[in-house]
């Protein structure tokens, strides 16, 4: 390059050489992990991924990104009961407003309507699920109306959005992304050791 430059005008600058990797290559992952047992649900197969799994992988110098497919995430699920709310006189906002000084983000209650019934979800468990049923939504004097007086509070699982399946059965997958100054060949190695 150096004997080209000499041949060029002098106004023009140099050119700068830069690795280039092709966005094919680049959007790819380096490994595409199933995990599936005959004994455990999806909850469960999740649940260990993002405990044991993920942070392991995470630890090795190298990967960019891990990303988790498939599986549902348990959580609250609060079901009012029209009939007790109309008899307390307890609009649904009560109990939203409630919620929120327990639970700070946003994006942590969502709300879904059917047939009369609304079913609040909360993705921020607390420790125990009965500190979600007495909470009080309503305290008019000598008698406090707590959550569990209005509403069914139980254990659900989030909304399946996507499904992983090999062979007819249903798995977990963990996709890894290495960082790009590293070789496909040596994180393999570093990943399987």
């Amino acid at each position: 390059l150096n004997r080209l430059r000499r041949d060029l005008p002098q106004q023009i600058q140099g050119p700068v050489i830069q690795p280039r990797i092709p966005r094919e290559f680049a959007a790819r992952s380096l490994f595409k992990i199933g995990i599936y047992g005959k004994n455990y649900s999806l909850s469960r197969l999740r649940k260990i991924a993002e405990r044991e799994i993920v942070p392991r992988i995470k630890a090795i110098s190298g990967i960019e990104s891990v990303e988790l497919h498939g599986g549902v995430d348990q959580e609250i699920k609060i079901q009012t009961l029209m009939t007790r709310l109309r008899k307390h006189d307890i609009d649904i906002r009560d109990i939203q407003r409630q919620l929120a000084q327990y639970f700070y983000t946003k994006q942590s209650l969502s709300m879904t309507k059917r047939s009369g019934e609304i079913t609040l979800s909360l993705s921020e468990n607390p420790d125990k699920i009965e500190d979600i049923r007495n909470i009080i939504v309503q305290n008019n004097d000598d008698k406090k109306i707590y959550l569990k007086d209005v509403a069914n509070v139980f254990m659900g699982y989030q909304k399946l959005t996507s499904e992983r399946r090999y062979q007819g059965k249903s798995y977990v997958q963990i996709e890894l992304h290495k960082e790009p100054n590293y070789s496909h060949l040596e994180m393999s190695k570093r990943v399987r050791a």
